[in-house]
């Protein structure tokens, strides 16, 4: 999964995230309330991309 963004200067996850760092992230669709989740680990970290190698994805309760 590739998120088109990337990091602000002086934001505390800048230490956080490296290449090989697991990570959970979840995705909200706010106008039907619906939720998942993502599991997995940062395959790439750049200026303006983060890519994440997903090893699991599931529905999340609404």
């Amino acid at each position: 999964m590739e998120i088109d963004a990337g990091l602000l200067d002086g934001d505390p996850l800048t230490t956080a995230l490296h290449r090989d760092a697991e990570v959970g992230l979840l995705g909200v669709d706010f106008r039907s309330r619906r939720r998942n989740r993502v599991n997995g680990r940062i395959a790439s970290l750049e200026a303006d991309r983060i890519a994440v190698a997903v090893t699991e994805g599931f529905g999340n309760c609404p």
